[in-house]
C-alpha cells in the first residue's frame, strides 16, 4: 500500500508541476473538481462498501471455494470471468466483493479473472451505456474480439505465478 501512495504522490506531483508551468489557473481548478469528486465518493463509499460486504457474505463459504477456489482450475477461471462480467457496480463495489470472494476462498488466478471479467465484459455498462451509445454492432465486435482476454488473463496469472514460485495473496 505504501508503494502506491508512494507513486501515486510521485506522479501528481510531476502532473501538478508540469500543469502549474503551463497555466498557473489549472492548479485552482483541478483543486476544485478534487474536493467535488472526493465528496461525491466519501458519500458513496460506506454504502458501497456495506452493499459488497452483504452481497459477498450472502454466498456461502463453500460455494465460493467450489466455484472459484484455486483446485477449479480453468472451469473457476471462466465461472470468475463471467462472474465478473455479470458483476454490477464500479470499482468501489467490485474490488471489495473480489476481496471478500478470495478471503472465503477464491483462488488468485480466478480472483484476477473476475476483476478482468468485470473490466472487459461490464455487461451493466453494455446495456446501459455501450449499446445507446455505440450500437449492438460495435458491442458486438469488441465482445468477440475481447471475450478470451479475463480467462487468459487468470490463466496466465496461474503460470506466471507458478513459473516464478509466487502466491497470489489478497489482504
Amino acid at each position: 500500500m505504501l508503494g502506491s501512495l508512494l507513486i501515486l504522490l510521485i506522479v501528481t506531483a510531476a502532473v501538478a508541476v508540469y500543469a502549474f508551468r503551463k497555466d498557473r489557473e489549472i492548479i485552482p481548478r483541478a483543486g476544485v473538481f478534487a474536493r467535488q469528486e472526493t465528496l461525491r465518493i466519501l458519500v458513496r463509499l460506506p454504502f458501497a462498501l456495506v452493499a459488497a460486504s452483504c452481497i459477498a457474505e450472502l454466498v456461502p463459504k463453500q460455494a465460493i471455494a467450489a466455484v472459484l477456489g484455486a483446485e477449479t482450475g480453468l472451469v473457476g477461471i471462466m465461472a470468475a470471468s463471467i462472474l465478473g462480467g455479470l458483476m454490477p457496480g464500479g470499482p468501489i463495489v467490485s474490488f471489495p466483493i473480489a476481496i471478500l470472494f478470495a478471503h472465503q476462498g477464491a483462488g488468485g488466478p480466478q480472483v484476477i479473472a473476475l476483476i478482468t471479467g468485470w473490466s472487459v465484459y461490464a455487461f451493466h455498462r453494455v446495456i446501459s451505456y455501450e449499446s445507446p451509445i455505440m450500437g449492438w454492432p460495435f458491442v458486438g465486435l469488441r465482445l468477440a474480439a475481447s471475450w478470451f482476454v479475463p480467462p487468459l488473463a487468470g490463466i496466465f496469472a496461474g503460470i506466471l505465478a507458478a513459473m516464478f514460485g509466487l502466491s497470489i495473496n489478497i489482504h
